[in-house]
């Protein structure tokens, strides 16, 4: 009330419309805070699932890396192992 009285310059008229202006603009400005707020934990929100799938295909990523680097050392272990009978199925036939 004491803005609307500043503004009003003491008319006591203007005094209860400056105030209802005022009011009406400080409810204006909460809807748009509030808006402005909610807009933002929105963005907070979808950049925490985008960088929730980023970790997760990050995450899958390495875990094929490692499956091909296990499937080719599998695949030199069988290889060495074929080799070895082979060798002795050799040294047998001599």
């Amino acid at each position: 009330m004491t803005k609307a009285k500043v503004i009003a310059k003491g008319n006591k008229d203007q005094i209860e419309a400056e105030y209802i202006k005022l009011r009406i603009q400080s409810i204006l400005d909460e809807f748009v805070l509030e808006d402005f707020l909610k807009e933002i934990e929105e963005n907070n929100f979808k950049n925490e699932q985008e960088i929730k799938k980023m970790i997760e295909k990050e995450k899958n990523n390495s875990e094929d890396e490692n499956v091909e680097s296990f499937d080719g050392r599998v695949a030199t272990v069988w290889l060495l192992f074929i080799c070895i009978i082979a060798l002795f199925f050799a040294l047998s036939l001599t």
